[in-house]
């Protein structure tokens, strides 16, 4: 499967400045399409019950 980051549909979250597209979310792990604004910032955090994965553009 081959896409480009302009034709996704992107997600708002909490945190400002980033927003994301989520390719698998299973109850113990997920993995997440990111998309950060210069200058963002997000602070240092865990996810105790579960394994993330990002990959930032």
């Amino acid at each position: 499967m081959k896409t480009t980051p302009e034709k996704l549909n992107w997600e708002f979250g909490k945190a400002a400045r980033f927003c994301g597209k989520t390719l698998l979310d299973k109850e113990n792990v997920g993995i997440k399409l990111v998309k950060a604004t210069p200058l963002a910032n997000d602070p240092i955090h865990q996810r105790p019950n579960k394994t993330e994965f990002i990959y930032v553009l």
